[in-house]
């Protein structure tokens, strides 16, 4: 196996650095385009062949050191009773929104095994089909980015719905939050199981939450609930923590997130 990806996430000597595409397999290869004139986002999705062969398209075209399994952050919201479209030209669409306690208790706990077998069955497809050849990675969104999508009932650039709850209705949020951090863990837990592979937690939008409160400190609620979902998973039996490796979003200085890490080089 090409293990560069692996070896630069435990922060080991490496020949190069290592390189994956966020999007890996998008619209930018002829051959994935062709896959998605047969089929709509959701279904590939969904469809646990079409996935994997996307997966691997990226892997086989431009030799990256590692494959990320095609899924979309919003089935977990789906998988929790939401409903969900994906609308040309406007992108997800989420419904009913939530915006008090009662739309909370009203979603289902999520069952990996059951509500997201598409992934799972997606990510054994796709480790058959590399057969060793480079890692497998998996993701989810945070539970903040989650809470997000699920209260503006959409994407948004200014967040403006989230900000309200958060100054306003603060313990609402916290307990979506709280609820999302579950499912969230239990679907890291469930890819990780499937494909013994790497996984991370992606949060959009945690940099707009942030001056509202506490200017850069990461003590807002986006935080807590995003270290929750990876303490502990068994990720790297030399991490006790669960996690070796961490992404920066160009909205934190380099200086305050290298510090947030307890790393030494």
């Amino acid at each position: 196996m090409n293990e560069r990806f692996l070896r630069a996430c435990r922060r080991q000597p490496v020949d190069c650095t290592p390189v994956w595409i966020m999007r890996q397999a998008g619209r930018y290869l002829p051959e994935y385009r062709k896959v998605r004139a047969a089929s709509d986002f959701l279904t590939m999705c969904k469809t646990p062949s079409l996935a994997a062969e996307v997966s691997l398209q990226p892997v086989d075209i431009l030799g990256v050191d590692a494959a990320i399994i095609f899924s979309d952050i919003l089935v977990i919201p789906e998988a929790m009773g939401m409903g969900l479209e994906m609308v040309e030209g406007q992108g997800p669409l989420l419904s009913p929104p939530i915006r008090k306690p009662g739309d909370i208790s009203s979603l289902h706990a999520v069952d990996p095994e059951k509500d997201l077998r598409f992934l799972l069955d997606a990510i054994e497809g796709t480790k058959r089909g590399l057969n060793g050849k480079v890692p497998l990675i998996g993701f989810t969104g945070s539970p903040w980015t989650l809470a997000s999508y699920m209260v503006e009932g959409r994407g948004t650039r200014d967040f403006a719905t989230i900000k309200e709850m958060m100054i306003d209705e603060p313990s609402t949020l916290t307990l979506l939050l709280e609820k999302l951090t579950t499912a969230v863990r239990l679907s890291l837990e469930a890819q990780i199981g499937a494909g013994r592979m790497r996984s991370r937690s992606l949060t959009r939008g945690a940099g707009y939450s942030t001056p509202i409160i506490t200017g850069n400190s990461p003590s807002t609620p986006c935080f807590p609930s995003s270290r929750r979902c990876s303490g502990g998973i068994p990720l790297s039996s030399s991490s006790p923590r669960g996690h070796t490796t961490r992404s920066r979003t160009w909205r934190a200085s380099a200086q305050m997130w290298w510090g947030s890490t307890g790393w030494s080089i």
